[in-house]
């Protein structure tokens, strides 16, 4: 595998990631902070069970989390790579 390509991994990986975070993050902004209504709360309860509402907003928080694990793990791909370069060129100078 050539020096580049895992560079360039590494650096996909985290744009990838980015792009993921803000979509969570848009998702988090979408979600209605207001106290239901009491129609809304009885609309609520006949359409689905209580905890996939509350599922439906901490999802996008897990996702933002988990993205955030996968983009140090590229970042850290990244720097590993930069590292290993720079030590092979001080060993052929």
């Amino acid at each position: 595998m050539a020096v580049d390509s895992i560079a360039n991994t590494g650096l996909q990986g985290m744009l990838i990631s980015q792009q993921q975070m803000a979509r969570s993050a848009n998702d988090i902004a979408q979600v209605d902070t207001r106290p239901p209504t009491e129609v809304e709360r009885s609309v609520a309860r006949a359409a689905e069970p209580a905890e996939s509402t509350s599922q439906n907003k901490l999802e996008p928080l897990l996702q933002m989390k988990a993205e955030q694990l996968v983009f140090d793990a590229n970042a850290k791909v990244a720097s590993t790579e930069d590292e290993t370069l720079g030590a092979l060129l001080d060993t052929r100078a």
